[in-house]
């Protein structure tokens, strides 16, 4: 006989009677464990259900999954995604965070951009010309470039302008800028300034403060600029503070010039006046040029020129010198007829004279006045007053031709 006496157990039992369940199997009737690849190992045992206990980090009922958490061929553990995120796990899992939407970091712990706060809310709209206060601190105002201002970053701000909010020129004291978007950047000059930058007077503005001008009527113009002090400047003619008064020696509603009145008379002038000479006592005529009772041409109508001559002509010669054969060369009559020269010379030139005759009024006859002879200072005669003398109109200056010069008498007032 070869037999040992051992119980030889059927197959899933195991033990020296053949009681317990054989390894990888289970339950009451030590049915074979399904399989648990590398990752797990199976409940056996009579007591055991026969399902796959996995390792750390695996799952399913062959133990062939990643747990939730767990990621890649080696089913690692994620890191902390902490509250905002969720790790990328199975076995096909890179094991990084999936932040929720505004969130982002490797633990999903901070701010994506254009998100704010300490819920990381999505930012407004900054538009084109603006950026988000974002990040946990921020607090998603819009931060604009400069230039522009306003929630959206969508408009220009304060001394900007234009499509591209441009800055705009300096405008000095007196005058702001023409901005916003629709703005054109010129310099709006407040009341009496002007210029690109208001820096000017405007016209009718004068002086340091670009005051108004007072009125200057229709016949002046204000002393305006910066340099101005605002007086009117008055056409021809014209004066007074408002340029509406005739000036001295102007007439009428025109302020037309008046004529020459002489030195006997004055224009009646002003606004109210005609422009006629006023005459002084004894004067007469347009230009108060004749004296009363006196011939002088001047002072004779056409019609009466002559007939207004009572006395006959008269002939005057030299009572003293009758061999001076052209007496009368260059006569010459003062402007108020009372005073008459004369040069005079022989016939073969040897020798020359002047006369002067002078009378009280024009009333007394020259011929009856004796003339008086005037001779070279050296007491000679010759080359003297050939071409004649010249008179003043005062009758107070007498000049004659003299060889190479001129001789001239001057007396004293009469």
């Amino acid at each position: 006989m070869s037999g040992d006496g051992r119980c030889v157990c059927e197959e899933g039992w195991a033990g020296a009677t053949c009681t317990s369940c054989a390894p990888l199997h289970y339950g009451s009737s030590c049915s074979p464990c399904p399989s648990c690849g590398d990752h797990g190992s199976c409940n056996d045992t009579l007591s055991g259900d026969g399902t796959c206990v996995c390792d750390e980090g695996w799952s399913g009922s062959a133990c062939d999954s990643c747990s939730t958490s767990y990621f890649g061929p080696n089913c690692t553990a994620c890191p902390s995604c902490g509250e905002h995120g969720s790790c990328n796990d199975t076995l096909s899992g890179d094991g990084q965070c999936v932040c929720e939407e505004g969130w982002t970091g490797a633990e999903c712990n901070s701010c994506a951009s254009s998100y704010f706060g300490a819920a990381c809310t999505v930012c407004p709209a900054c538009g084109q010309h603006g950026l988000c206060n974002d990040t946990l601190t921020g607090d998603g105002v819009c931060v604009c470039e400069e230039g522009w201002s306003g929630q959206a970053c969508d408009s220009c701000s304060t001394l900007y302008f234009g499509p591209n909010c441009s800055s705009c020129p300096s405008c000095g004291e007196h005058g702001p800028c023409n901005d916003t978007l629709s703005g054109d950047g010129r310099c709006v000059c407040e009341e009496g300034w002007a210029g690109a930058t208001c820096t000017s007077c405007a016209p009718l503005h004068y002086g340091s403060s670009c005051s108004p001008c007072p009125s200057c009527g229709d016949h002046g113009s204000c002393n305006d600029t910066l340099s101005g002090d605002g007086t009117c400047v008055c056409d021809d003619g014209w004066s007074g503070s408002a340029c509406d008064s005739c000036s001295t020696s102007y007439f009428g509603p025109n302020c037309t010039a008046c004529p020459s009145c002489g030195e006997y008379g004055s224009c009646n002038d002003t606004l109210s006046g005609d422009g006629q000479c006023i005459c002084e006592p004894d004067w007469s005529g347009e230009e108060c040029a004749c004296l009363t009772g006196s011939h002088m041409l001047s002072c004779l109508s056409d019609s009466t020129i002559w007939s207004d001559v009572t006395s006959a002509a008269v002939f005057l010669v030299d009572p003293q010198a009758y061999y001076f054969e052209e007496l009368g060369l260059g006569p010459s009559l003062s402007s108020d007829g009372l005073v008459l020269s004369a040069g005079g010379r022989s016939s073969d030139m040897s020798a020359g004279l002047v006369l002067v005759w002078e009378r009280d009024n024009s009333s007394v006859s020259f011929f009856n006045s004796i003339p008086i002879k005037l001779t070279r200072p050296d007491g000679g005669d010759g080359y003297f007053s050939w071409y004649g003398t010249t008179l003043s109109s005062d009758g107070l200056l007498l000049a004659v031709d003299y060889s190479s010069g001129i001789l001239v008498w001057e007396r004293p007032l009469r």
